[in-house]
């Protein structure tokens, strides 16, 4: 009997110990996982709960470039998207032309504010169309964008009858697009008189050779200091472009020069 009552006070002693050691042990682990989990709460879930359900007014970030756009509107807790991009006259690469939702309405914060932003002006060139047919420099002007002006006449002896002898503005001006490019065709006025044409931007050389052409005679020919065109250019004109004068009548160039 002594032996089986000590088997057992032993078998009671060893397994009594062992519910201990397991909360010793469970105990600092549940510990730390709820610490983990309020964590994960404090800072991830309910600060997205909140910010969902928290209602902000639309800026203002029409005007505004693109960066400055994006920072306003993540500063106010909405999301932000370039969805498209369109050519503008009068505001810069880069700027909010329009945006939605509309400014000054009330969203929920988190909710995608979408802008449309500049491309800047939509430009051409004005296309070389000297020595061409009219219709053949018609098509020209308007695969290049452009739309056609007026249809002047004048006479150049080295182009045979009825080709173009020029645009104006001249050939390599920087137009917006839709612009009006006139032509200027190579025809004998039945009146005698003679076209003036514009002849700033074109270089001295080309210039004098024209007015000899036209029949026209060089007065006075003063040179000035311009940063903006190369040198030997012509800046200015005494007569108008496109008024009928007679043979011979005198006409005064200014010429770029640098210093």
């Amino acid at each position: 009997m002594s032996y089986r009552y000590t088997k057992s006070a032993r078998k009671a002693k060893a397994t009594g110990g062992r519910p201990l050691m397991k909360w010793v042990i469970f105990l600092p682990v549940a510990c730390v996982s709820v610490l983990i989990v309020v964590l994960v709460l404090d800072n991830f879930i309910m600060p997205a709960i909140t910010r969902h359900r928290k209602e902000e007014v639309v800026p203002t970030v029409v005007g505004l470039s693109r960066e400055a756009a994006q920072r306003r509107v993540k500063d106010l807790g909405f999301d932000f998207a370039v969805t498209g991009q369109e050519y503008s006259p009068d505001k810069p690469m880069g700027k909010v032309l329009f945006q939605s939702p509309e400014p000054g309405t009330v969203s929920k914060a988190g909710r995608t504010i979408k802008v449309i932003v500049s491309r800047g002006r939509a430009t051409t060139e004005v296309p070389e169309v000297r020595g061409l047919a009219l219709r053949q420099a018609q098509l020209i002007l308007q695969e290049k964008g452009l739309a056609q002006g007026m249809i002047l006449s004048s006479w150049d002896d080295s182009l045979p009858e009825g080709v173009v002898i020029e645009t104006q503005p001249p050939a390599g001006t920087l137009m917006d697009l839709k612009s009006e490019v006139s032509l200027v065709v190579n025809r004998k006025s039945d009146t005698g008189t003679i076209l003036v044409l514009d002849f700033v931007g074109k270089d001295l050389e080309r210039g004098l050779k024209l007015v000899e052409t036209l029949g026209l005679t060089i007065r006075h020919i003063t040179y000035r200091v311009e940063d903006r065109f190369l040198p030997e250019t012509i800046i200015s004109q005494s007569l108008i472009p496109g008024i009928e004068v007679d043979d011979g009548t005198e006409i005064d160039f200014v010429v770029s020069v640098t210093e």
